[in-house]
C-alpha cells in the first residue's frame, strides 16, 4: 500500500512537472518592422553618448523559455545598473 501511494505521488508530480512544457503561446504579429541599421546608427552616434564602455548583450535559444529568460534579463537590467550606480542610456 505504501509503494502504491509513493508511485501515485511520483506520477502526479511528474505529470505536473512535464505539463509545463506542453503549453504554447504564439507571439503577436509585428505591425511594422524596424530597420536595425538606422536604429543602431542613431543610438551609437548620439552626441550625449560616451565611448568609454559599450556593452553588447546576446541571447541564445529559440524557444519560449529562452525568450522569457532573455526578456527577464532585459527587464532587470535597469535595476541592476541602478544598484551599481552606473548610468545607461
Amino acid at each position: 500500500m505504501k509503494n502504491l501511494l509513493l508511485y501515485l505521488v511520483i506520477f502526479a508530480f511528474s505529470a505536473l512537472l512535464f505539463s509545463g512544457c506542453a503549453t504554447y503561446q504564439p507571439n503577436p504579429r509585428l505591425e511594422k518592422a524596424e530597420d536595425l541599421k538606422s536604429v543602431r546608427a542613431s543610438t551609437l552616434k548620439a552626441k550625449d553618448r560616451s565611448d568609454e564602455l559599450l556593452l553588447v548583450l546576446t541571447f541564445s535559444g529559440g524557444g519560449t523559455r529562452a525568450a522569457a529568460m532573455s526578456y527577464g534579463i532585459l527587464e532587470a537590467l535597469p535595476f541592476v545598473v541602478s544598484r551599481l550606480q552606473v548610468s545607461i542610456h
